[in-house]
C-alpha cells in the first residue's frame, strides 16, 4: 500500500521542513512518495501551453499510478472524516494499492486533463498558494491515519 503527491512545484525550500515533517509523520502508516514536477515560467499570453506543458510532465508520472486524485477547485469538497472514510475504503480496504494525488501548476490543469482523472477533490473554496496545498494535502493524510487510529490528533 502506498501514497504517492506529485506536485508541479518550484524549488520552495522555506517550506521544506513542513512537508518533510508530514512525510515522516504518515511514513508511520503508509509508505509515501513525493514527487515535484518542474513548473514552467509564468506567463498570462500562452496559459495553455504552459498547462500542456506541466500536465505532459505530470503524465509520465502517473503511468503505473493506480487510482488517481487530481485537486481541483471545481472538485469534490470532503470533511476529514470523509476523507478519511476515503482513504480507508481504498487503501486500507485493499481496492487499490496506490492513491496518487496531483497537485496543478499555477494555471491548473485542462479539461482534457480533468476528465481522465478518476476522482477531483477540492481543499477549500479559499484560493491557497500551491506551496501551502502541498502542506495542507498532506497534513489531511496524515489526519486521515491519526482519524482512523482513533487518536486525540483529530478534535
Amino acid at each position: 500500500m502506498k501514497i504517492s503527491v506529485i506536485a508541479v512545484s518550484s524549488n520552495q525550500s522555506e517550506y521544506k521542513s513542513f512537508i518533510d515533517d508530514y512525510l515522516k509523520r504518515i511514513s508511520r502508516s503508509i509508505d509515501i512518495e513525493f514527487i515535484c514536477i518542474k513548473e514552467e515560467k509564468l506567463d498570462e499570453k500562452n496559459k495553455q501551453e504552459i498547462i500542456k506543458k506541466e500536465e505532459t510532465r505530470i503524465l509520465e508520472k502517473l503511468k503505473n499510478k493506480k487510482l488517481v486524485i487530481a485537486l481541483d477547485k471545481k472538485g469534490k469538497q470532503l470533511s476529514s472524516v470523509e476523507f478519511a472514510s476515503f482513504i480507508k475504503e481504498h487503501i486500507e480496504d485493499r481496492v487499490v494499492d496506490e492513491l496518487c494525488f496531483v497537485i496543478g501548476g499555477a494555471f491548473g490543469f485542462s479539461q482534457e486533463f480533468l476528465n481522465k482523472i478518476q476522482y477531483k477533490f477540492s481543499l477549500s473554496k479559499m484560493t491557497f498558494t500551491h506551496q501551502m496545498v502541498r502542506i495542507i494535502l498532506l497534513e489531511q493524510i496524515y489526519r486521515a491515519f491519526e482519524i482512523l487510529r482513533g487518536s486525540k490528533y483529530h478534535k
